[in-house]
């Protein structure tokens, strides 16, 4: 059996054909780092300008609640979806969640996790303990 040679090189990529493979590649990376930043300006401008909120979450001590938007919540935690789906919760819009294992700045921060999907760094070594029980009770 002969092997032509020439069918061989044509089909092994060039240099070129991969500098513009990755240069596309990203491209597309880009976009989506566009579009996601996008999506979670919008959705702290939600929370930041209580736009619709419809739940409200309480610190400890029966601190000041924060308003937020029950989707958002049952979306990102399924423990939080549970809660919101219970007969407990189907009241009025403006019930409250109390998470006693929290102070309002911690509850800050979770809230801002879990709109956004990240945290400044200092804000993460400042709560890290209260964050991770918060997170691995709610599942986050």
């Amino acid at each position: 059996m002969m092997i032509n040679s020439e069918l061989i090189v044509n089909q092994i990529p060039t240099l070129g054909h991969v500098a513009r493979w990755m240069s596309d590649k990203k491209a597309m990376e880009n976009a989506i780092k566009e579009e996601l930043s996008f999506l979670r300006a919008g959705f702290f401008t939600a929370l930041r300008d209580q736009i619709h909120t419809d739940i409200q979450l309480k610190p400890a001590n029966n601190g000041l609640s924060i308003p937020a938007h029950r989707a958002i919540l049952a979306t990102r935690s399924q423990i939080f979806k549970n809660m919101l789906d219970s007969d407990v919760c189907k009241a009025p819009p403006m019930d409250a969640i109390t998470l006693p294992e929290l102070s309002y700045e911690e509850l800050e921060c979770l809230l801002e996790f879990l709109y956004i999907g990240s945290l400044p760094t200092e804000k993460v070594n400042k709560h890290v303990n209260s964050l991770s029980l918060a997170a691995d009770k709610r599942q986050l």
